[in-house]
């Protein structure tokens, strides 16, 4: 019985190593850019996760607007937050999540307050099917954040880490082009 189990938990990684595999191969692709509410797509990833009791995910959005493949928003904002619920080392724990324009960007502030990525490991965690933790210990694929470096990259943007104190939380700031240069594909 116990390898019928084993075999189930490798298959559903597998299966899921492969979705993210695909999300990663579509970025900027099969979709239109258009404008895009940042807070309607923080809306259907909030909606479409299992946010536990006792994690609040605050939202503030003095700008809404990008243009941006509304996949490759929601593919973006939903891989952070999934990530800093799974990595979150309490039962209960704040994620948030503020805009502002910048001169010709949308400046995304993102926050959580779980334990941190250590300062030695954050070029690691962008890599293709990376984990910090053995998957046994935190089921995951490690493509959710080299999804978010993708999109970022292919939108001409950047991503910048906030000053935290070790275990102090996880913290971005992630500029992207208000008006993209791109054609959808």
């Amino acid at each position: 019985m116990i390898n019928l189990s084993m075999m189930a938990v490798h298959a559903h990684r597998l299966d899921q190593m492969l979705v993210d595999l695909l999300a990663y191969s579509r970025i900027g692709r099969m979709q239109k850019i258009q404008d895009v509410s940042v807070s309607r797509a923080m809306k259907s990833v909030v909606d479409g996760l299992s946010v536990p009791d006792g994690f609040e995910v605050i939202q503030e959005f003095a700008h809404d607007q990008i243009q941006i493949g509304a996949t490759d928003i929601i593919t973006l904002l939903n891989a952070i937050l999934s990530n800093a619920i799974k990595h979150h080392d309490t039962e209960t724990g704040h994620f948030s999540i503020t805009t502002e324009r910048g001169a010709d960007e949308l400046i995304l502030r993102i926050k959580d307050d779980g334990p941190g990525i250590p300062a030695n490991q954050r070029d690691r965690v962008f890599e293709v099917m990376t984990t910090l933790r053995p998957r046994d210990e935190v089921e995951g694929s490690g493509m959710g954040l080299a999804l978010v470096k993708k999109i970022i990259s292919f939108y001409g943007g950047r991503l910048d880490w906030m000053n935290t104190a070790p275990g102090g939380g996880t913290g971005f700031v992630i500029h992207l082009p208000l008006a993209s240069t791109r054609l959808a594909s």
